[in-house]
């Protein structure tokens, strides 16, 4: 094998492994936007909780309910 040749697979070893690292980076980027959306749906819903306690607590002093 040649040094061309030999340059040519290092150029080819090289290209795999820069796109295993772009992968690796955009996989983690998707984990971590669905980590965060996740986090943010999980606040919304107990906001939601919050306010309807909250709501049947009001309704319950009103009835003269405990």
């Amino acid at each position: 094998m040649g040094i061309l040749e030999k340059q040519i697979l290092c150029l080819n070893i090289l290209g795999k492994i820069q796109l295993g690292v772009l992968l690796n980076k955009m996989f983690n980027k998707s984990r971590e936007e669905n980590e965060r959306l996740a986090d943010v749906e999980k606040r919304k819903l107990e906001k939601e909780a919050m306010k309807d306690r909250t709501v049947t607590n009001s309704s319950a002093r009103k009835d003269g309910v405990k």
